[in-house]
């Protein structure tokens, strides 16, 4: 319930007090907002969410989706520019791209610059966990689940070019996005992709 997640954010807040914190807000809840028809609550909560986590001392970032995740022409940039400014960009510290996804650096770059300008210039980080060979696409469109075939991308670094901050790695490598591919259920920790993921890394 709207009660019970607000009382479980202020117990995540709590817990973030005098750590040096980076928090990407709810992945895919913007992607995905208008699908369950409480839209204007569910902005409300990220929102309030992100100020109880900023409030804590926390480098907060709201998840903008990926380069993948829509044809993000300027009608798809305006749609996702407008999700943001309703769950409060202009009060965190930027947003994020590419979380739990495969697309390459270069495409998440070339997004979050086009996606930037749209917000007040916000700033951003991209999940490269997982990037390191790009996605992968099949005929039904891009395979968002245990791609075979997948490396790491390049660690984890302050980047500070442009409004590029960084790369994190944000998907714990390793993790099933659930049973497919051969995969155990979503979470579980599946060693043999994690290994195929560190064989083929791009570092």
């Amino acid at each position: 319930t709207p009660a019970q997640y607000t009382a479980w954010t202020r117990a995540v807040a709590e817990g973030l007090a005098g750590a040096r914190a980076v928090v990407v807000v709810e992945p895919d809840a913007l992607l995905h907002v208008y699908r369950c028809g409480d839209s204007e609550a569910r902005f409300d909560q990220i929102r309030d969410s992100a100020r109880a986590y900023t409030a804590a001392g926390a480098e907060v970032y709201l998840d903008a989706g990926s380069s993948n995740s829509f044809n993000w022409g300027p009608a798809t940039r305006a749609d996702i520019a407008s999700r943001l400014e309703r769950a409060g960009i202009r009060e965190v510290a930027g947003f994020a791209t590419n979380v739990s996804n495969f697309q390459t650096t270069a495409d998440e770059r070339a997004y979050g610059d086009a996606l930037s300008p749209l917000v007040g210039g916000a700033r951003y980080v991209i999940d490269t966990s997982r990037n390191g060979q790009g996605g992968l696409r099949d005929a039904q469109g891009a395979v968002w689940c245990n791609p075979p075939g997948r490396g790491l991308g390049t660690p984890p670094a302050y980047v500070g070019s442009g409004q590029h901050v960084a790369n994190l790695w944000i998907k714990t490598v390793g993790l099933s996005d659930g049973q497919c591919n051969g995969g155990p259920p979503a979470g579980r920790f599946w060693e043999e992709y994690a290994l195929g993921l560190a064989l083929r890394s791009a570092s």
